[in-house]
Parts: structure tokens; sequence; C-alpha cells
């Protein structure tokens, strides 16, 4: 091949290439309306924000009624270990109380004895 066929080769495929491109604004691109554009995204965005929104709410919601049970349930342990430790005291205070009435009983009846 001559150089001359590898220019006009060139040279017709530069002319198919060009002449099947688009130099022109497409006519869609050129129908759009950017202000139209601009409210539909943020109508969208407006939808997103307030579905992310609810599902927070609805989120802290839970946590806040779990919260409550585990507090309930925490404090409703502590109430009762509280009330068993003070009975617990009581029959401690009881049984010492009993001790000390034994022994002197059994002191003052040896001493009477002898």
């Amino acid at each position: 091949m001559t150089i001359t066929k590898i220019l006009l080769l060139i040279i017709f495929l530069l002319k198919g290439v060009f002449s099947f491109s688009q130099f022109k604004v497409d006519s869609v691109i050129g129908k759009i309306d950017p202000q139209k554009w601009l409210a539909s995204v943020e109508k969208k965005a407006a939808k997103l924000q307030d579905k992310i929104i609810a599902k927070s709410q609805k989120t802290l919601s839970k946590l806040q009624r779990q919260e409550e049970k585990v507090y309930n349930g925490v404090t409703g342990k502590v109430k009762d270990a509280l009330s068993k430790t003070e009975s617990l005291q009581n029959k401690f205070q009881h049984i010492v109380h009993e001790r000390i009435n034994t022994k002197v009983i059994k002191y003052s009846v040896q001493a009477a004895g002898t």
C-alpha cells in the first residue's frame, strides 16, 4: 500500500466518523427545563428526608420503650433485693437477740443455782 492509499483511507474514515457524530446538542437535552428538573429533584429529596425522619422517630420510640423495660426490670430487681436484704437483716437481728436472751437466762439460772 502506498502512502496515498493510506492517506485516502484515513480521510474516508475520518469523514465517516464526523458525518455520523453529533455536534449539535441532542434534542432531548435541549428540551429539558432546568427549573422543572430542579423542582422535581427537590420534591424527591423532601420525600426521602421525610421518610428518614419518620424511620428515625420510629426507631427512637422503640429504643425508648426498650430502655424503659430494662430500667423497670432493673429497679424492680433492686427493690426485691433490698426487701430481701431487709428481711434477712431482721431475721439476723431476731436470732442475735434470741441468742443473747438465751445466754442471759442460762447465766442467770446458773448464778441463781450456785
